[in-house]
């Protein structure tokens, strides 16, 4: 299909709040601080973007071959979880259904440290003792998973945790 392709182009405080981009490919751009606000991304490639302190808020993804990596410096953390949740999960939904096993499982990674972030911030809003702890020990666990397996997406930390494991075990048996 024939797309407008956009190369190498820097956008910086750009607005496209409640834009339909539709058949476009970019390649090398750079969006600095821009608003994404309810835009709707349709059959578009990113090849090589970066995202840098952008606001996706309720944005769409619809039929568009896009890295999640490209997307790691998009929104800073603090006070933008729910921001964060939202695209991640838009980045997840989109590469399932166009059949992107690497870009899906690098989507759901991010999107798992995400939800992190978001219960991290939900447990200073809990007024109750028991509710914060509760929060607590569920954060841990999901952090400890996080750490030690990647979220069930990282082989290399699996590996190395299973190694850890193992070399204790060695350890203690021998002692």
């Amino acid at each position: 299909p024939w797309r407008f392709r956009v190369k190498n182009i820097n956008f910086s405080n750009v607005s496209f709040k409640q834009t339909r981009i539709s058949a476009f490919e970019f390649d090398g751009c750079t969006f600095d601080r821009c608003l994404f606000i309810a835009s709707i991304f349709e059959d578009c490639r990113f090849t090589s973007c970066k995202f840098l302190n952008c606001n996706p808020y309720r944005a769409e993804l619809f039929d568009c071959f896009v890295d999640p990596k490209q997307f790691e410096k998009c929104v800073p953390i603090s006070g933008n979880e729910n921001i964060g949740l939202h695209l991640y999960q838009e980045l997840l939904n989109n590469s399932r259904r166009q059949a992107q096993p690497d870009f899906s499982d690098e989507a759901q990674f991010r999107f798992r440290q995400w939800q992190r972030y978001y219960l991290f911030a939900d447990i200073s809003r809990q007024t109750s003792f028991w509710d914060k702890l509760g929060r607590r020990v569920r954060h841990a666990g999901m952090y400890i998973f996080d750490i030690t397996t990647g979220s069930g997406m990282r082989v290399r930390r699996l590996l190395c945790t299973a190694a850890l494991i193992l070399l204790t075990m060695t350890l203690l048996n021998w002692y």
